[in-house]
């Protein structure tokens, strides 16, 4: 995952930047796994909000903080560096979001649909989304066109979808955002 992160990393810290413009002070946002949203911590650790989050990689890139920031707990995934099973399920059912901001492994346009690599990640985006009165997906370019595992959500249960703006970019529906 640490390799993965510098993977287009500057159109993660575009398309993060412009989607924290979104958080106000005093709300509570959901930061979901993957490294799509580790940089939102940039934008938002200095904000008097709530975080809450299951993602580790978010957790080891904080210092001092103004933002409280809880962290799921539950089985810890080694692989993507993310609590998940029925524990960290259980705990995110306490919270209620203002915004969550949601990173998947691909997105098919045709199919209008946002795809996932496993199950558990699968159920904690699910309940997250819920409990949120906004959602947002947050992807780069690469993203486009990749069928995943699992079906996690259809594209318009997103109220926007932040994408990096690339030259030559298809027409896309009307709630994603191009991010320049």
């Amino acid at each position: 995952m640490m390799e993965r992160m510098s993977i287009h990393y500057d159109k993660k810290l575009r398309i993060c930047k412009a989607a924290s413009t979104l958080v106000e002070d005093g709300e509570c946002v959901f930061l979901d796994g993957g490294t799509s949203i580790v940089p939102m911590i940039h934008f938002l650790s200095s904000r008097p909000i709530k975080i809450v989050t299951n993602n580790h990689l978010i957790v080891q890139n904080v210092q001092n903080p103004k933002a409280k920031i809880i962290v799921i707990g539950g089985e810890f995934n080694t692989k993507y560096r993310m609590s998940e099973g029925n524990e960290a399920q259980n705990m995110l059912r306490l919270y209620n979001f203002d915004r969550a901001f949601i990173g998947c492994v691909g997105v098919n346009l045709g199919m209008k649909k946002a795809f996932t690599a496993e199950m558990a990640t699968r159920e904690l985006k699910r309940i997250a989304m819920e409990l949120s009165n906004h959602n947002y997906l947050l992807i780069d370019d690469s993203k486009l066109h990749v069928k995943g595992f699992c079906t996690f959500a259809q594209l318009d249960e997103f109220e926007d979808v932040f994408i990096n703006r690339t030259t030559g970019m298809e027409t896309l529906p009307d709630h994603f955002i191009a991010v320049k």
